[in-house]
């Protein structure tokens, strides 16, 4: 919270003091204290439900450093971490229609009043996530 108004004043100061603004430092800065933020986080929530699996997905899954961050915590919480492949974690939409294709395929759909079950297993034989 507030780590992106902290970035834009101190750019802003850095400019009326006709400073130089490097602006990789910031961005590889930004990354760090957003990655630390992250893996903190999750390191509670694995303190509070204790889950079998770590699982990251989504467009946020693309990031490497992220990617090395929770598989550090993994290991140290001796969990297994499952991320899919990076081409399905640029888009939401596209990881979405790789997991429904085979069920579409198998022919089994879900009626439009399917709720989302944040606790719901992966099933056997899902093969494209990677440790």
């Amino acid at each position: 919270s507030g780590l992106k108004t902290a970035v834009m004043n101190y750019v802003h100061n850095c400019q009326q003091r006709e400073l130089a603004v490097n602006t990789a430092d910031i961005a590889a800065s930004f990354q760090a204290a957003v990655t630390d933020v992250l893996v903190e986080k999750t390191a509670m929530a694995i303190g509070l439900t204790r889950p079998a699996t770590l699982m990251m997905a989504g467009g946020v899954a693309a990031n490497s450093h992220l990617r090395r961050a929770m598989k550090e915590l993994a290991d140290r919480q001796s969990l297994p971490l499952r991320v899919p492949p990076l081409e399905l974690c640029t888009d939401n939409a596209a990881m979405i229609g790789a997991a429904a294709w085979p069920l579409f395929i198998a022919g089994r759909d879900s009626p439009m009043s399917l709720n989302a079950l944040p606790n719901l297993p992966l099933p056997e034989g899902v093969e494209n996530c990677r440790d």
